[in-house]
């Protein structure tokens, strides 16, 4: 009995091994099919965000080529600006200069209003503060691309604050105030290409409401002798005026060059991604 009982011991032993060892191959199996469908979909998700965000890499590039190109342009057109300021004021120096008395020219009454007008320097940079403000300066994969994009705006940011604070000081604070508000030179009627529609409308006014003697009547300095001290304190200013005129333009121009080098580097980038095409930007030379 005794043997009888231990071979259906053992039975039963084999038998419960087999039925556990059918059930862990199933129980394996499933396991390796969830797995591999988690990771499939892991790899999925992957694949479509990095599609996603190759997609939002190529558009941001787009969105800084184009603000860069917009940038240019305002730099070409505010070192043109300055350039014409440049000559004004030689202009007006060279009359200030002089030793022979006589009437104001009308071509330095002219530069001298020119020349109470300054240009407010901006930057394009709406692309680059939505990458800030996201966070999604990183999508551009180039490092270097992207630390030459975030040099670029943070000197040219720097500097163009520097120049608006420098016009409002030397052209607003003591150009204006030296030669305007002490009434050594008159308000004139300014061309519309200065003064903006604004002040072309309020000239108009009050031309017509003058009905002359606002834009005719000479400059009281040139009514005053040449050895008169007024005229040391207008060719100092004058000077002054000039400098930050040129200054500006130099800086204007370092600009100008900076956002070209980004722009073709922003261009290679996109076509290296696929993003543009390779003769797209072919007989177009930087300006």
């Amino acid at each position: 009995m005794s043997d009888a009982a231990s071979s259906m011991e053992a039975n039963r032993a084999d038998r419960s091994t087999r039925i556990w060892g059918r059930r862990l191959r199933w129980f394996g199996a499933e396991f390796l099919v969830v797995v591999s469908g988690v990771l499939v979909a892991v790899a999925l998700n992957a694949w479509y965000q990095g599609r996603r965000d190759a997609a939002t890499e190529a558009t941001y590039l787009a969105l800084l080529s184009r603000d860069v190109e917009h940038t240019m342009a305002d730099l070409r057109e505010a070192a043109a600006w300055e350039r014409s300021q440049e000559l004004n004021g030689l202009m007006a120096y060279r009359a200030f200069s002089s030793r022979r008395a006589g009437p104001e020219p009308d071509s330095v009454r002219v530069a001298l209003t020119n020349l109470l007008v300054r240009r407010t320097a901006t930057l394009s940079k709406a692309t680059y503060e939505d990458l800030l403000s996201t966070g999604s300066l990183g999508l551009i994969g180039n490092r270097a691309l992207r630390d030459r994009i975030v040099r670029f705006y943070d000197a040219s940011t720097t500097l163009t604050d520097i120049l608006n604070r420098n016009n409002a000081a030397f052209v607003d604070g003591l150009y204006n105030r030296t030669l305007l508000a002490s009434g050594l030179i008159l308000p004139k009627v300014l061309p519309g290409s200065l003064g903006g529609r604004g002040l072309s409308l309020s000239d108009s006014l009050l031309v017509a409401g003058l009905r002359g003697g606002y834009d005719d009547e000479p400059d009281p300095l040139w009514s005053l002798p040449r050895d008169d001290p007024a005229w040391a304190r207008a060719r100092s200013v004058l000077l002054t005026r000039m400098t930050t005129a040129s200054v500006s333009r130099q800086s204007d121009e370092s600009m100008l060059e900076q956002a070209r080098a980004l722009k073709r580097a922003l261009d290679a980038e996109r076509r290296r991604l696929g993003a543009l095409a390779p003769d797209s930007a072919a007989g177009r030379p930087d300006r």
